[in-house]
């Protein structure tokens, strides 16, 4: 499947259950659209204030995803201007969220893996390092509380 397939079919599918937006941010120069929830604060309180013995509230799986951490803008700064990042290089993101440190990863041309314990998180990351870099990265679903054993990563975010 082509790169606008795959972004189209992701965002579709989002759109089905979010409003999407797009945020855009100037980083070292690069203006870089980020797909992200349009109103995450509703969707936290929404969470919070439900059900009280949902899992989401009860293991503290808030949708911290959802919103672009100011961190994942330093860490996209870094990333684009240090020599972090080897071309063709593994490395696996923890707690994704959007993911945009795996798509400034994957425009150094890195081999980039996403995880979260949230499946839309991962449907975020891959759309936004697919808009952004063209990279469909490998996606898993985990708990970084109970990391797989039988994948190992030179690098991780």
């Amino acid at each position: 499947m082509n790169i606008n397939r795959k972004i189209h079919d992701l965002k579709r599918e989002l759109s089905n259950r979010y409003q999407l937006e797009e945020e855009r941010h100037n980083i070292c120069g690069r203006n870089l659209a980020i797909t992200c929830v349009e109103d995450a604060e509703a969707l936290f309180s929404k969470m919070v204030f439900g059900d009280p013995n949902s899992l989401e509230v009860k293991d503290e799986r808030l949708p911290y995803w959802a919103t672009l951490w100011g961190s994942a803008l330093v860490l996209a700064d870094v990333i684009l201007t240090k020599n972090v990042i080897t071309p063709g290089e593994s490395m696996l993101e923890l707690g994704c969220g959007l993911g945009l440190g795996s798509a400034i990863a994957a425009l150094k041309r890195a081999k980039v893996t996403v995880s979260d314990y949230q499946p839309d998180a991962l449907k975020f990351a891959r759309l936004n390092c697919l808009q952004i870099a063209g990279q469909d990265p490998e996606a898993l679903l985990l708990d970084w509380r109970e990391p797989p054993t039988n994948h190992q990563y030179p690098l991780l975010l």
